[in-house]
């Protein structure tokens, strides 16, 4: 019976929404589930190189690997931010070996981000999904360079979709922008 719900267990979590995955102190990935494999395939803040977890942005890296390091059996949180982008951790130690390694469950959300209720605008103006993460992007603040670092796209990709968006709202402006969204805004 034990084994089936060890079984059922692993099962579960793998299903789960939420990226998660065990790593050691040195931040060897020794399971990732579903989710958590596209974030790291997906490279935007935290990859896979040779089988470490790594922060693309090295300015997050050692504040991560320091966490893990430093993880306790009492689940501990913590937000790495950097100019670009934050990075949102839950972690707690499962496991520590007789050689004193750690072995360590981590959950994360990256770049947690606001959703402005907008409804409709994106069929009322036709905007591709791409063009919907740029306007949601724009309106948390952030700058050409900001968003395609958050998408993980060139500077020119994001100015083209900046661009578009301005052509088919019929604005020149990011204050016209916002103005034409008002009555779409959902309070």
């Amino acid at each position: 019976m034990m084994a089936l719900t060890a079984k059922l267990a692993l099962d579960w979590i793998s299903r789960d929404h939420r990226c998660r995955l065990i790593v050691n102190e040195e931040l060897y990935i020794l399971w990732a589930n579903a989710p958590a494999r596209a974030q790291l395939k997906n490279k935007r803040y935290l990859l896979d190189r040779n089988g470490f977890l790594i922060a693309k942005t090295a300015l997050l890296h050692e504040p991560l690997a320091a966490f893990v390091r430093n993880c306790q059996e009492k689940p501990e949180t913590v937000l790495l931010t950097s100019k670009t982008c934050e990075l949102l951790l839950q972690a707690v130690c499962l496991a520590r070996a007789d050689g004193g390694r750690s072995y360590v469950g981590i959950s994360f959300l990256l770049e947690p981000e606001v959703q402005w209720p907008i409804h409709g605008f994106g069929e009322a103006f036709r905007l591709t999904p791409s063009e919907l993460k740029v306007l949601q992007q724009l309106l948390t603040g952030r700058s050409a360079a900001e968003i395609s670092e958050c998408m993980n796209v060139s500077v020119e990709t994001t100015r083209s979709h900046i661009r578009h968006i301005y052509e088919k709202v019929d604005v020149s402006s990011r204050e016209s922008l916002f103005s034409r969204l008002a009555p779409f805004a959902v309070v």
